[in-house]
């Protein structure tokens, strides 16, 4: 599954190419669970907002080991 990370402009780029109408709008752009995660939409963000929650939690949990090597 894919998120669209904070700062999001709502251009509607993304929302414009998904094959199966998972981009909704209602206040600010998100994807529903109607993602089949083909990741169309990563390549047509302009600001690089869309990640996937995999790689998201990935980097989070490398940042919290880096932050407790320096401790």
């Amino acid at each position: 599954m894919y998120k669209i990370n904070d700062g999001c402009p709502n251009c509607g780029a993304c929302k414009s190419v998904c094959p199966v109408g998972a981009i909704k709008f209602d206040g600010k752009t998100f994807i529903s669970s109607d993602c089949i995660d083909c990741g169309i939409c990563v390549r047509s963000c302009p600001v690089k907002l869309i990640v996937s929650e995999d790689d998201n939690k990935a980097a989070k949990t490398e940042v919290k080991k880096t932050a407790k090597k320096e401790e």
